[in-house]
C-alpha cells in the first residue's frame, strides 16, 4: 500500500467545510456498523468487530449506539471515526452526534444517517433530508442488509451489528467501492 499525505475536505451536517489532513492511499477498507443496541438488547460490542477495528482504516457508525460509552470506545478504538446518532440513542448520544452527515472519501461525497420511521420509503426520506446530494448514502434503522441504485443514488445498509446480525466492509480502491456485508457469529 502506498501512501502520501494529501489535504482532504470533509463536509459536517451544517454544510460547514472542514479542512483535515489525512493520508491518501491506494485502498482503504472502513467497517460499518449499525444498531448495536447496548446496552438494551446485547452487554457489549461483539468481539469480532472489535478484531476488525485493528485491521481497518477506520469505522462509519450509523447510529443507536444507545449509550454514549459504546460511541467513546468505537471513537478511540480507530484513526478515523464516521457516526450519526439513531433514533433509539440517549440524549447525551445525539448531544454528541449530528443526525446526518456528508464525508469525502478517496473522491467520493457519502452521506451517513440513521433513518426514522417506517422502512416504507425510507430511502426517499433519507435523501430528502441532505440539502447536497450523495453519491453515496449509508443507513441502518431496518436492521436488514442493504445495497439499491435509487434516484441515482447508492444506499448501502450493514444491517443490525449484534450476535446473529451482520457489518458491512466498505473498501475503496482508486474511487471504486466495493460493499460487502459479513455475518456475526455467536
Amino acid at each position: 500500500m502506498t501512501s502520501k499525505t494529501q489535504s482532504f475536505f470533509r463536509i459536517d451536517s451544517s454544510d460547514k467545510i472542514i479542512k483535515n489532513k489525512l493520508r491518501l492511499v491506494d485502498e482503504m477498507t472502513y467497517l460499518v456498523i449499525s444498531d448495536l443496541h447496548i446496552p438494551k438488547r446485547q452487554p457489549e460490542i461483539p468481539k469480532v468487530l472489535l478484531k476488525i477495528l485493528n485491521r481497518v482504516d477506520g469505522v462509519l457508525a450509523l447510529g443507536d449506539f444507545v449509550n454514549l460509552d459504546t460511541v467513546l470506545l468505537l471513537q478511540q478504538s480507530t484513526r478515523n471515526f464516521f457516526a450519526v446518532h439513531g433514533n433509539m440513542d440517549h440524549y447525551d448520544v445525539k448531544d454528541y452526534l449530528p443526525d446526518k452527515k456528508l464525508i469525502l472519501l478517496s473522491g467520493l461525497n457519502i452521506g451517513l444517517c440513521h433513518g426514522w420511521g417506517s422502512p416504507v420509503g425510507i430511502r426517499k426520506k433519507i435523501l430528502d433530508s441532505f440539502d447536497n446530494k450523495p453519491q453515496v448514502v449509508l443507513y441502518g434503522h431496518t436492521h436488514i442488509p442493504d445495497k439499491t441504485v435509487e434516484n441515482g443514488v447508492l444506499f448501502l445498509n450493514p444491517g443490525y451489528a449484534m450476535y446473529g446480525g451482520t457489518y458491512g466492509l466498505l473498501k475503496i480502491k482508486n474511487g471504486d467501492l466495493n460493499f460487502e456485508v459479513h455475518k456475526i457469529e455467536y
